[in-house]
């Protein structure tokens, strides 16, 4: 897995990426879901996120970043985030 602040911001840019990001963190675990944008295309802002999701808005449009899980306790308590 690939820590975030181990990340490349100057390889971002050389692939016309913004060198911002943002990712999903807690203490002890590695984010699994990461945003990455061109930096032509405005900046989304970050509205929440935790280890389940990420929400962002861009535009005036909402996009949530959800990862599948099989698990129905663990999806309960992403729903109840999300509410």
């Amino acid at each position: 897995m690939i820590n975030p602040n181990d990340f490349s911001k100057a390889y971002l840019q050389s692939l016309g990426m913004s060198s911002s990001f943002y990712y999903n963190s807690s203490q002890n675990r590695v984010p699994n879901l990461w945003i990455l944008w061109k930096s032509s295309k405005a900046t989304p802002t970050l509205l929440h996120y935790s280890n389940q999701q990420l929400t962002v808005e861009v535009d005036g449009v909402l996009i949530s970043i959800i990862p599948a899980n099989c698990m129905y306790v663990s999806r309960r308590h992403l729903w109840s985030e999300l509410q």
